[in-house]
């Protein structure tokens, strides 16, 4: 047995494993959508663990607008690089854009069609080094090609979205809002609480938790030791089943049984081609057919893996 004689000393030897990298960037996320590969190769990235963060994957949110090496256009700087509200100071970074996302198609089983039709918009910004948050709304109306379309019909749902309504003859209507705040009290340990998804795991789609199901509240810590060389990572979500509460009615607006998961990672990157990490994942009763809504176990709010 190892007995503790100093545990001051101790406290500070945990704290300066976690503080020994000083990082330049500040706190928000990126999008599930974007791959920084090529980026991360000179970094301790953990590629494993997203939605990637720029201080602890040593990213900075601000090099992914104007690249000063490539000569556009003023105009196309306009469009497609400059935003609406664009503040960039010592100690604030606000951007707030609007987003579109248009598509259509043809069936080449009826000659009917398919599209979709997104608008929303986003803030987001850093208050000082260790604050940062962003939000997103967006509005949307599609219509499924017919094998995805029984599918969000069965259960009234938009696919990667949730809760959806009747639009025209086929289609449906549904609006989605996510968002966050983080805190970094310290360089390489980074606090989350907002309302969104997670993806661990390597691939296009994980295969330990999908980033396609619809945004859930959430409470996450992020830790790195060891210059960079271990991450642990543990989330505690807030969701819901597919299958409506008896008590709420059948219509689009009654309520699914809720469910509660946590979710614990810890990610080893010991050189540029080598990453591994073991993973820990439990969905925890919350929802009684007798009482309804019931505590999820203690051990949802111990973000201790294995516990």
């Amino acid at each position: 047995m190892i007995r503790i004689l100093n545990k001051k000393a101790l406290f500070y030897f945990l704290l300066g494993l976690i503080t020994q990298v000083n990082g330049v960037a500040q706190n928000k996320n990126f999008s599930h959508e974007f791959n920084f590969f090529q980026r991360f190769q000179a970094a301790n990235s953990h590629r494993s663990l997203r939605p990637y963060n720029e201080q602890l994957n040593q990213l900075d949110y601000k090099d992914f607008y104007v690249d000063s090496s490539v000569k556009n256009s003023r105009a196309y700087n306009f469009i497609f690089k400059k935003s609406v509200i664009d503040i960039n100071k010592q100690e604030v970074f606000l951007k707030a854009d609007p987003l579109f996302n248009f598509s259509y198609g043809l069936s080449n089983k009826d000659g009917g069609n398919f599209f979709n039709n997104t608008r929303g918009f986003r803030v987001l910004g850093d208050l000082g080094k260790k604050f940062s948050f962003e939000s997103r709304f967006y509005e949307n109306q599609m219509v499924y090609p017919e094998y995805l379309n029984d599918i969000a019909s069965s259960r009234s749902v938009a696919l990667g979205i949730g809760r959806a309504k009747p639009f025209k003859d086929n289609g449906f209507d549904a609006a989605v809002t996510s968002g966050y705040i983080s805190f970094s009290p310290l360089s390489n340990m980074n606090f989350q609480f907002g309302h969104g998804r997670h993806f661990f795991g390597g691939g296009y789609r994980s295969l330990l938790i999908s980033d396609y199901a619809p945004d859930y509240p959430y409470l996450s810590g992020q830790y790195k030791f060891f210059d960079g060389l271990i991450s642990y990572k543990h989330v505690n979500a807030w969701m819901h089943s597919l299958e409506r509460s008896p008590n709420s009615g059948l219509t689009a607006e009654s309520l699914y049984k809720p469910k509660t998961a946590s979710f614990n990672m810890l990610s080893f990157h010991l050189s540029k081609q080598l990453e591994f990490s073991f993973f820990e994942g439990v969905v925890h009763k919350s929802y009684d057919e007798i009482n309804g809504r019931v505590n999820p176990d203690f051990s949802f709010f111990l973000p201790v893996f294995g516990t």
